[in-house]
């Protein structure tokens, strides 16, 4: 399965999945962070969550703010098919493509958060970091 952590170790594989460094991707958790917060206080306020008798949500690998990030970047960079995303971050693909609606809006928030909507013309994860942390 593939993690933000085991990737980010390599540079190239880093910017190849994502299109980002890992300088332009660490300005971005913490926004990306808080709009899942938002996201979920919304979630919660408008709808009852309902729970299985005696289970509970369905566990998953992208815990982490920054797993999150890494799998919508990763989805937007390269466009693989959902089946294909679901096996490299270990869900199927129904899992992948709930995922893959949820933190597209979530990450269109985070960018408005950071002001780092997509420069004109912006069609890669590149073009959405704000200019005060490129190179």
């Amino acid at each position: 399965m593939l993690f933000c952590a085991n990737v980010i170790t390599c540079p190239s594989v880093f910017r190849s999945f994502t299109g980002l460094d890992a300088a332009e991707f660490e300005g971005l958790p913490g926004h990306f962070e808080k709009a899942w917060e938002e996201h979920l206080e919304a979630a919660s306020a408008h709808q009852e969550r309902r729970r299985k008798p005696g289970g509970g949500a369905v566990p998953t690998t992208l815990r982490a703010a920054e797993d999150r990030l890494f799998f919508i970047l990763v989805y937007l960079k390269l466009y693989p098919l959902q089946v294909v995303m679901g096996f490299l971050f270990g869900m199927s693909q129904g899992r992948a493509h709930e995922w893959i609606a949820r933190l597209s809006t979530i990450l269109q928030k985070a960018l408005a958060m950071a002001g780092a909507w997509p420069r004109f013309g912006g069609t890669t994860p590149r073009s959405f970091v704000p200019a005060g942390i490129h190179h």
